[in-house]
């Protein structure tokens, strides 16, 4: 009988072992959603600003494009037409070779020059 009272005693140890384990993970998991929920949430303000501000920066283009439609229409959308064109050059040949920078690099210098080219344009079209 003390036999079998001791061997109840390290299985009920045991169990006592085995549950405040389980507390433990339990309260870690509840913590780690807890601040999963407020990182989301943060998250999801961050998202609706930017997208707040890119459909304004939208508007803008699209204003100033159909208020003007000269000059600066046409460099909104030659710069459109280099950058989707640089996207799918980039695309077509693995872009993954090539680092974040310097395909922004290429990008900001494709649309440096085209600026120049345009403003070089508009100087010899218009007489000083």
């Amino acid at each position: 009988r003390e036999t079998l009272e001791q061997q109840n005693d390290s299985r009920l140890d045991d169990l006592q072992d085995r549950v405040s384990k389980l507390k433990e993970i339990t309260k870690g998991i509840s913590k780690e959603a807890k601040d999963s929920l407020s990182f989301l949430e943060g998250l999801g303000q961050h998202f609706e600003k930017a997208g707040s501000l890119l459909q304004s920066t939208v508007g803008k283009l699209t204003t100033m494009t159909q208020a003007k439609m000269g000059r600066s229409g046409m460099m909104v959308c030659g710069f459109l037409a280099v950058f989707v064109l640089l996207y799918f050059i980039s695309s077509l040949r693995g872009g993954a070779d090539e680092s974040p920078v310097e395909t922004a690099a290429s990008v900001n210098g494709a649309a440096t020059s085209l600026v120049q080219g345009a403003d070089a344009s508009a100087g010899a079209a218009v007489p000083p």
